[in-house]
């Protein structure tokens, strides 16, 4: 497995387009926290959950760098190479969703890590102060990044499309969860309780809108999605042709 690791380490990281999604990731996170900053006034303190403010921006660019990177190989047929070099597909696969989502989640935490000293040297501060909701948003929006580029990473794997994946999720994010949570019909409330942003609220928070079970129930239904979209990647990796 050791050998797997390395071997996707050094692909993921040799492309030019895995830097560039990772700069714009953390370049996100970055600017965001800057406007923040300006809009605030530099004589208040900014506090941590305005710091992660950026977080809905940057999950576009999250789930589009996650699917961009799953599937960098797959149009081109290079992924034939890795196919032929190993015969433990599914260990690749399990070596390269990991690597993608801690890449990108290490993007938005540098851009976020980044944007404080700069604050400070424009004159403003940062309040981090650990209350009033600022873990449960913090921890939210983590758990989103990490969960949705995921499902874009596996996503992206199953249709062979980096740009399909990431529309298909962003849209999932942005509008059918929105649509969802915003219209309060009683017929469609069992769909929103098994969709994954709010069950992320859930989980970070402990309810969400009209939710109405726990953070455990919540936490199952993630594990059980994830589950599911990485046995369908597994499942047409194995059967995918060698081209």
């Amino acid at each position: 497995m050791l050998k797997l690791i390395t071997g996707e380490t050094v692909k993921l990281f040799s492309l030019r387009s895995t830097w560039i999604y990772l700069i714009l990731s953390a370049a996100a996170m970055f600017a965001a926290a800057l406007l923040i900053m300006w809009s605030w006034g530099r004589d208040e303190p900014v506090t941590v959950p305005r710091l992660f403010t950026g977080g809905d921006l940057s999950m576009i660019i999250v789930v589009f760098a996650a699917a961009m990177m799953a599937a960098a190989d797959l149009p081109r047929g290079t992924v034939a190479w890795s196919y032929l070099s190993s015969n433990r597909r599914t260990g690749m696969l399990a070596a390269q969703v990991p690597l993608i989502v801690i890449a990108v989640t290490a993007a938005v935490s540098l851009g976020v890590g980044l944007a404080v000293p700069v604050i400070y040297a424009l004159g403003g501060s940062v309040d981090f102060t650990m209350g009033g909701g600022t873990t449960e948003t913090v921890v939210s929006y983590y758990v989103q990044w990490v969960v949705f580029a995921t499902l874009a990473a596996l996503l992206a794997v199953i249709l062979r499309s980096g740009a399909f994946a990431a529309m298909i999720v962003i849209a999932e994010i942005f509008v059918v969860e929105a649509m969802l949570g915003a219209i309060g019909i009683d017929a469609l409330r069992p769909v929103l309780d098994l969709l994954p942003l709010a069950n992320i609220r859930v989980l970070s928070a402990g309810e969400f809108a009209d939710v109405t079970h726990g953070r455990l129930t919540a936490a199952v239904i993630l594990a059980v999605t994830v589950a599911v979209f990485a046995a369908g990647a597994a499942l047409i990796v194995r059967r995918r042709a060698v081209r």
